[in-house]
């Protein structure tokens, strides 16, 4: 009987250990799984103790790109605990200037701030909380050393002349001649980078001409019949270009095509219109997403990524 003790004794201090064992490996794992989490998402954990609010802000003309914007960053809106202000004029009568924009930002106290910037010296003062700091900005558009910002995000100019040459050649079919509108305004360092790549490119395609070209005239409008593409490497220059053939009565729907670059409600009119065939931009939401990581790296650890290569968009027409 005793003997039959002791056995039973020895079976439950087995089972105990066991027991014990099997407890000790789930709370192990549990810890381990915490801290793995917990390095992925403490952006998300230390950010999530108050409400944050950020606004997308930017003029009428840009109120395409940054509604995309908004819809990239609403994607992360159950990852971040954050409210979203969309602050873009409605039409061109609403219009009010960036500095406007940014003092609404200040008198909003808003914790962050998404903006497209065209013109960077226009800004005078940039926007402040309520106790006297800067607001942090991430921007996209047109970069300014001088402008104080948490992280830009923009161009890989060297890849974006490469995605443009191989854009440009698939619309000619491999063959035919590309007018490069090269305005003469356009002497940044980046943009040179951007032609030197463009050049590079499509000197690999021996059936392929480009020449550069200043502006769009009717005595150039085309005298061959080979195939042609008019190239425009800026906003500007794409809706002027545009302009140019909707105003000589130009028919492009047989030996030329219009390449532009942009995203503004202006170009979206004219690829509508089936006067541009394709435009390249940067991709909107992915800039919306990238934007709000960095905010909010920069809130948990004061600091965010300086410059950030964005995403290139292709947008083509019907045809």
């Amino acid at each position: 009987m005793k003997a039959k003790n002791i056995k039973n004794l020895h079976s439950i201090v087995f089972f105990a250990v066991i027991i014990s064992v099997i407890v000790g490996a789930i709370i192990v794992l549990s810890v381990a799984m915490l801290r793995n989490n917990g390095n992925k998402s403490s952006i998300q954990t230390e950010s999530n103790k108050k409400m944050y609010h950020i606004l997308i802000l930017g003029e009428y003309e840009n109120e395409h790109f940054l509604r995309e914007i908004y819809e990239g960053a609403s994607t992360l809106s159950e990852s971040y605990n954050m409210v979203l202000d969309f602050y873009v004029p409605k039409t061109q009568a609403e219009e009010e200037s960036l500095q406007e924009l940014f003092d609404y930002a200040s008198y909003v106290n808003a914790d962050g701030i998404i903006a497209y910037i065209d013109s960077p010296d226009n800004i005078k003062e940039l926007p402040r909380k309520s106790d006297g700091t800067l607001i942090p900005l991430v921007s996209t558009g047109q970069y300014s050393p001088t402008l104080t910002q948490i992280s830009f995000i923009g161009n890989s100019y060297w890849e974006l002349g490469k995605k443009i040459a191989e854009e440009a050649v698939y619309l000619l079919n491999q063959q035919g001649t590309i007018f490069i509108i090269n305005n003469e305004n356009n002497t940044h360092n980046n943009y040179r980078n951007l032609m030197n790549s463009l050049f590079d490119s499509l000197n690999n395609y021996k059936t392929i001409k480009y020449t550069e070209i200043s502006s769009v005239s009717p005595n150039m409008l085309f005298s061959d019949t080979k195939k042609c593409l008019l190239l425009s490497l800026s906003e500007e220059d794409t809706i002027q270009t545009a302009q140019a053939i909707q105003d000589f009565h130009f028919d492009n729907s047989k030996n030329f095509r219009i390449m532009g670059f942009g995203s503004n409600e202006t170009c979206q009119f004219y690829l509508q219109k089936e006067i541009i065939q394709e435009l390249i931009s940067l991709d909107p939401e992915k800039i919306g997403q990238k934007a709000i990581q960095e905010l909010f790296e920069y809130f948990t650890f004061g600091y965010a990524n300086s410059y950030i290569a964005a995403d290139v968009k292709i947008t083509r027409g019907k045809k």
